[in-house]
């Protein structure tokens, strides 16, 4: 009997002598993120909108079809060598680096995210340096898809100001413009999705610094809690976003 209560007796004075009741957030899969698909998993019972998260496009039929497309449809311009546009191999080239750098970077970018939720939810192991780091992550993504809207919004102003009289040129270049249109647009939610980001780590930071000063255990942990399913939200949000970009490469 003294066997079976000794280590009952010993979590009992675990529990009595410990000076912090910190612990780590679980998300809902009941472990740490494994890949970029464990993302909208753990986060979505943190959406505040359910019916959107249940139901939410992550591509529509249009978006495939006039990005997929558009790149042979400026490939053809090109190959039809058709002498009042001379920029379309400049064009192609450049749109289909823009396919590349999307792929690229929204496939780095996700695998970051689910590795930064790891690293978040360990409330007991986590410090100022380590938010440091990951805002400064965020804020690398934030630069390098920055600049890859500066070159689709270029791309497209020049696409725009093409003036040729060969129909089959003018309706192949509607179709990029389109395109890069879509692009922009979700580039900019990514944008908006990032900054959302990059202001919880500094909500982590300034909570952080917060209970180093006063120490109240109860009071962090619900705003720690609190500041990770806000994350968690955003990250399904950038994943919504980024998705369909890191599969470009797949579509050619």
């Amino acid at each position: 009997m003294k066997f079976v209560l000794l280590p009952l007796i010993f979590i009992l004075i675990s529990i009595c002598f410990s000076n912090s009741t910190i612990t780590n957030y679980v998300p809902i899969i009941g472990r740490d993120l494994n890949c970029t698909e464990d993302i909208p998993r753990a986060s979505l019972l943190t959406i505040t909108n359910q019916a959107y998260a249940m139901n939410v496009k992550l591509e529509t039929y249009d978006e495939i079809f006039n990005f997929t497309f558009s790149k042979f449809y400026l490939n053809n311009i090109v190959s039809l060598g058709i002498s009042d546009s001379p920029a379309a191999l400049i064009n192609y080239n450049n749109f289909t680096n823009i396919i590349k750098n999307l792929t690229f970077e929204s496939q780095t970018g996700l695998n970051n995210t689910f590795n930064f939720i790891n690293t978040l939810s360990k409330f007991t192991n986590l410090d100022s340096l380590k938010c440091t780091t990951i805002s400064n992550s965020i804020g690398l993504m934030l630069t390098k898809i920055k600049s890859i809207q500066n070159v689709t919004v270029s791309l497209n102003n020049n696409i725009k100001n093409i003036n040729s009289s060969n129909k089959v040129v003018m309706d192949n270049y509607q179709l990029v413009i389109t395109s890069l249109n879509f692009v922009d647009n979700r580039i900019t939610n990514i944008i908006t999705t990032l900054n959302s980001m990059k202001q919880n780590l500094n909500d982590f930071q300034n909570e952080l610094e917060y209970y180093s000063i006063v120490g109240d255990d109860v009071d962090h942990m619900t705003t720690m809690n609190s500041i990770i399913k806000s994350f968690l939200n955003n990250s399904f949000m950038y994943y919504n976003y980024s998705i369909l970009f890191s599969r470009f490469i797949d579509l050619y």
